[in-house]
């Protein structure tokens, strides 16, 4: 039995509202990604999906009733590619995500930098802490069309005041 409780799905769901939100913001994000979404399929088009893994639970309680709460999730970018270098290209914007969703700073090949200052606002009860990796970026499929999907796993970890 998981010795973690799930929180409601409207608090999951603003979660994941807030999530796909702050990574449309994403300042490199290629023109080319159509579609950031919550997702079970995905299109054949390039775009990225969140998928819930396990679902949003409470971590850590505190007395008053707030508590730290974790959602695990999976980052999922579905992409055609022509050559290996393409594929590079393609697969590491899933790590640049991560990246500047933990707060690191990026830096392009041109020299220039962003950083994500702060997370952004979710509701009067909820704050973004944390967001960090659980592993790296690997390619998961790859089909006769050209059209692969690559996965990096993530956990948003937040407070919820009580």
């Amino acid at each position: 039995m998981d010795k973690y409780k799930l929180v409601s799905n409207s608090e999951q769901e603003l979660i994941i509202k807030s999530l796909i939100d702050l990574i449309k913001t994403f300042p490199a994000l290629p023109k080319s990604v159509k579609n950031i979404m919550f997702y079970d399929m995905l299109p054949d088009n390039e775009c990225i999906g969140i998928g819930t893994n396990g679902g949003a639970k409470i971590f850590r309680k505190y007395i008053g009733n707030s508590y730290i709460g974790k959602y695990s999730f999976r980052m999922h970018y579905r992409y055609a590619t022509k050559n290996s270098d393409e594929r590079i290209s393609k697969q590491s914007l899933l790590s640049t995500i991560s990246e500047w969703l933990g707060g690191n700073t990026i830096i392009n090949f041109d020299g220039t930098t962003y950083v994500l200052e702060s997370y952004p606002y979710v509701s009067d009860k909820i704050d973004i802490i944390e967001i960090s990796e659980e592993n790296r970026t690997i390619l998961v499929d790859k089909n006769k069309n050209g059209i692969e999907d690559s996965i990096i796993d993530l956990n948003l970890m937040y407070h919820k005041k009580g």
